[in-house]
């Protein structure tokens, strides 16, 4: 935990560096600055075993917690505004891996995924006066800290994933927010099938449900 911890830190002292480099090189007009934080859960909805085994088990229940900050522009003058957000994201799960069809030859990894995303809702709209919807693109960027039996790993993982957003304004200044993001092209890589010549393999394409609450200001 105090390994998972220092990493975080690391990381986010990144992302603040790399969001401020963003928006100062994007020509663009701020509008508005967002903190937010949320829960979510993942669930799986593809298959495939990991290379060595035959049959693989997501569990249905896969926590995920996050905390971003970041902004509403208008860049280059476009015709709708556009939201960036920089995005620290803890995620568990544990995934079962059997080497028979008979599935009594198991392994079970347990996984914990800290990632650092760079969100881009290229198009926001304003639906109503309290309500917005935003799509876009999540750029994820994420350390992978697993476990097995008799193994430890640590990798890396890279992913572009699709993602649109709703936002709900109860106040002058909070919201409440609902995202749904589907991880289809994201690689993950393989931990524990062969520890020297691990490989990047997609095993999982988890969709992703979060509920947040947020705080804006001019």
């Amino acid at each position: 935990m105090k390994k998972i911890l220092l990493t975080a830190i690391l990381i986010a002292t990144f992302g603040l560096n790399a969001f401020s480099q963003v928006g100062a090189a994007s020509g663009s007009e701020p509008i508005d600055r967002r903190v937010e934080i949320g829960v979510g859960n993942a669930f799986n909805t593809f298959f495939s075993p990991a290379r060595g085994f035959n049959a693989c088990d997501y569990g249905y229940f896969n926590p995920v917690a996050y905390l971003a900050w970041g902004r509403t522009v208008e860049m280059f003058a476009l015709p709708f505004e556009t939201q960036i957000f920089t995005q620290l994201t803890y995620s568990k799960n544990d995934i079962t891996l059997y080497r028979d069809v008979e599935k009594t030859d198991k392994t079970i990894l347990e996984r914990d995924i800290l990632s650092l995303d760079i969100h881009v809702l290229l198009c926001k709209f304003d639906l109503t006066q309290d309500m917005e919807l935003a799509v876009g693109l999540d750029l994820s960027n994420g350390l992978i800290f697993g476990k097995n039996d008799t193994q430890v790993s640590k990798d890396y993982s890279l992913g572009l994933i699709p993602e649109i957003k709703y936002y709900y304004k109860f106040s002058d200044r909070f919201y409440v927010s609902s995202t749904l993001a589907y991880d289809c092209i994201n690689l993950v890589p393989s931990d524990f099938v062969d520890i020297r010549t691990s490989i990047s393999e997609r095993y999982y394409m988890p969709l992703t449900f979060m509920i947040g609450v947020g705080v804006y200001w001019d």
